[in-house]
């Protein structure tokens, strides 16, 4: 259980602590599926709703290695970002 928000969760099967400025791009994360930087490329990257229209209950996995995600216990999508 977790009480809070989440986006763009990812997953790699390497250590990619070398890429994370690049990765966080100053805090506009960039495209982690983007060839040209193969080395950051997730195993798995749930980017909760962005690619999925911000409804249902299933989130794509936008991964390598797709493993779609299913909501339950009514989450809801938000657009807000924290302070």
């Amino acid at each position: 259980f977790y009480a809070g928000l989440l986006d763009e969760v990812a997953l790699w099967s390497t250590d990619v602590s070398g890429d994370i400025a690049t990765i966080y791009n100053s805090g506009i994360p960039n495209n982690l599926n983007d060839s040209s930087n193969v080395s950051t490329a997730p195993v798995n990257w749930w980017r909760m709703g962005d690619n999925d229209g911000g409804s249902g209950t299933t989130i794509s996995d936008q991964g390598s290695s797709p493993q779609d995600g299913t909501l339950t216990n009514g989450p809801t999508f938000s657009s807000s970002v924290p302070s």
